[in-house]
């Protein structure tokens, strides 16, 4: 499955109304044995966002803010490489699928995601992949149950927790996450999901 960029996004925000959401819905997919995974476009993205300016709708980081958010991202899910492949699967999907504009860039992660043989994306914005038949559109909130959403300040106050002890100096194992959560195994193939 891979993880939307409007996804990744919020992992970025924790005062955001759906950090909570995302959070649980990425824990509940891995314990259920769900494989997550992003692309450079996914990275792309995060970075156009993450660094523009608030007043144009961004999240107003640094570039070092934003490079530090590119490693938090990448040491959280599986990194799928580019391939020659992609380019051509985009451009015949763009041109069967009448795509115009910023949808061309939905079109790039559809086309990732075929070279590399996944099938599902995890994202808030179902209407740009829906168009595409034999992907599924998963929302993070399906599957949930209305008790494995915390509060966002339960959230809220474990990330500024990590944050702490992160500048502190004390850096953290790769795969340890803050103490409100258990640890699961790490998987070959899957980094263990740590929401900072």
């Amino acid at each position: 499955m891979l993880v939307d960029t409007s996804v990744l996004l919020r992992t970025l925000q924790p005062q955001h109304p759906l950090y909570a959401l995302t959070d649980r819905s990425i824990e509940h997919l891995l314990t259920q044995g769900r494989e997550l995974h992003i692309v450079a476009q996914n990275l792309i993205e995060l970075w156009i966002v993450a660094t523009r300016s608030l007043a144009q709708n961004g999240l107003g980081m640094t570039p070092a803010a934003g490079a530090g958010e590119l490693a938090r991202i990448k040491s959280m899910f599986a990194f799928l490489p580019e391939t020659p492949a992609i380019y051509p699967i985009w451009e015949t999907l763009v041109i069967h699928h009448n795509v115009t504009g910023k949808r061309a860039h939905d079109a790039r992660l559809v086309a990732a995601m075929q070279a590399h043989g996944l099938t599902s994306i995890l994202t808030f914005a179902a209407t740009g992949f829906s168009r595409y038949a034999g992907i599924e559109v998963v929302h993070p909130a399906a599957g949930m149950q209305q008790d494995q959403v915390l509060a966002p300040q339960h959230f809220h106050s474990a990330f500024l927790e990590f944050h702490r002890v992160a500048a502190s100096g004390h850096r953290q194992e790769r795969g340890r996450i803050p103490p409100r959560r258990r640890t699961r195994p790490a998987r070959s193939c899957r980094r263990p999901y740590r929401l900072a």
